[in-house]
């Protein structure tokens, strides 16, 4: 015999309702230009703990500086690219050939300077084209330089590509 559950017992739905995002949310993209290697262990550590991801641009330098924190980066999930703007084709050659020893892999994103990334797109390369510079400028304070970020996020229905330094 099957047991009969008691009758005053509140009904649970089986499957709730889906819940719809709110129309107002960015869809944020995170990328960070590794130059100087500062914050970078922060960084990953605080991705991390909110389970985001975002796309780490090194230089060659960096890549050779930061090697642990590169396998880190990609062991984690993040995307790592490569910062070129200066002798584009060479870096990127170049940049490639490090991650391929570090890591084990290759990047296929990169930032190049505006005026060729046409062609390094028909080459294959995703080039990351911010919509928003969250770098700090010279001289701001941290009041002025968070204010400004929350208004480059605060527009509704957008996506942002958000550049920030590795500080």
């Amino acid at each position: 015999d099957k047991p009969t559950p008691p009758e005053n017992l509140p009904q649970v739905p089986v499957d709730p309702p889906p819940v719809e995002p709110p129309t107002n949310r960015v869809r944020l993209y995170l990328a960070f230009r590794c130059e100087s290697g500062e914050g970078l262990r922060g960084i990953l550590d605080s991705l991390d703990r909110y389970q985001a991801r975002g796309v780490f641009l090194f230089t060659p330098e960096q890549l050779i500086a930061q090697d642990d924190l590169v396998r880190r980066a990609v062991g984690q999930g993040h995307t790592v690219g490569l910062l070129a703007e200066e002798d584009t084709q060479a870096t990127l050659d170049y940049g490639n050939e490090l991650l391929a020893r570090i890591a084990y892999t290759a990047a296929t994103v990169a930032l190049v300077p505006e005026g060729q990334r046409v062609g390094f797109e028909g080459r294959g390369w995703i080039c990351w084209n911010q919509t928003a510079d969250g770098r700090p400028r010279q001289g701001e304070r941290v009041a002025a330089y968070t204010q400004r970020l929350t208004r480059l996020l605060d527009n509704q229905n957008r996506t942002v590509y958000l550049t920030m330094d590795d500080s």
